[in-house]
Formats: structure tokens, sequence, C-alpha cells
């Protein structure tokens, strides 16, 4: 690995078997097809979670026939998402699919976990672009980044991350 691809405060000296998995450079841009394919991944994944909270609702509280028990199903099945996403977001960047997909959203202006704030912000846009027939999502087709409009707007960015290499793997030699 070349010395001006380390961060700051990586020892250039170390074999690149020492050098840590968090330290090789994110690359800026994440591709509109990975990022895609890691949405149809994730719907699967929130399927679960709606599920999940749907059932957990119907055993405690019956069934969601009259519009107010269906409006606080409704309710929390958006927070139990929204929670799933902004934990994950702020926890390190990255849901189950973003990994399996190499990208991570970060805060726009310095590439870290985005906070509490604007995770929040990103989940509540992305569910009004979502509403509004994927709007936020198309708008990565004509912005200038690539960018989803609610990216955009919350501050935040999808990058890519190289694959870890695993230690414990052997390659023919």
């Amino acid at each position: 690995m070349s010395e001006s691809a380390l961060p700051a405060g990586v020892d250039a000296s170390l074999p690149d078997s020492k050098i840590p998995p968090d330290a090789t450079p994110p690359s800026e841009r994440a591709g509109l097809g990975r990022r895609f394919a890691s949405l149809l991944y994730e719907g699967l994944l929130v399927l679960a979670v709606l599920f999940l909270g749907s059932g957990l609702f119907t055993a405690v509280a019956g069934s969601a026939d009259t519009l107010p028990a269906r409006a606080a199903l409704q309710v929390l099945l958006l927070l139990l998402v929204g929670a799933y996403f902004v934990w994950c977001w702020t926890q390190g960047g990255q849901t189950l699919p973003m990994q399996a997909w190499q990208l991570r959203v970060v805060d726009a202006s310095d590439n870290l976990p985005p906070g509490r704030g604007k995770a929040v912000k990103r989940y509540l846009l992305a569910v009004i672009g979502t509403l509004l027939a994927g709007a936020s999502f198309l708008w990565a087709l004509v912005d200038r980044e690539g960018l989803f409009l609610h990216d955009r707007i919350a501050g935040t960015k999808i990058i890519g991350v190289p694959r870890r290499r695993n230690p414990r793997k052997r390659t023919r030699g």
C-alpha cells in the first residue's frame, strides 16, 4: 500500500498484514448499481422487521382493525424501522446489506458515520422520498455527484469501502 494512500497516523513502514483493515481509505464513489442492489437486499431485511413489529403489536394489542389501532401500528413500524437504520448508520455507517455490498453512509463533510441528527434527517427524508414514488432515489440519476436526494439534503453520502483482507485466508503459492 503506498504511503500517500494511508490515512494520517498509520505507520507506512508496517507490512500490509499489520495495517489495520479500517486504515484502507474508502473510495469516494459507490456505484449506483451497487447502491440499488443493496436497497433490494435492505428491503428484505426491512420486511422482516415489519413482520416482527406487526406480530408483536397484534400479540399485545390484538388486531389493527380500527383506525386508531391501524395508525398506532403504522407509527410503531415507522419508529422500529427508523431505529434500525439510525442505529446502524450512527454505529458504523453500515446496515447488514451495506456490509455485504461494501457501502457505508458517512457525513459528507468528514467521511465519518453521521451523527444521530443527520441519520434521523436522512431516514425521514428517505421515507418521504419513497412515498413520492421513489423520487429521492431516482434523483441520483440526475444529481451531478450521483447522490440520493435525501443524502444531498441531509449532508450525507454513500461511499464504497474496500473489502477487508482475511489474514487467515491462505493463498496458493
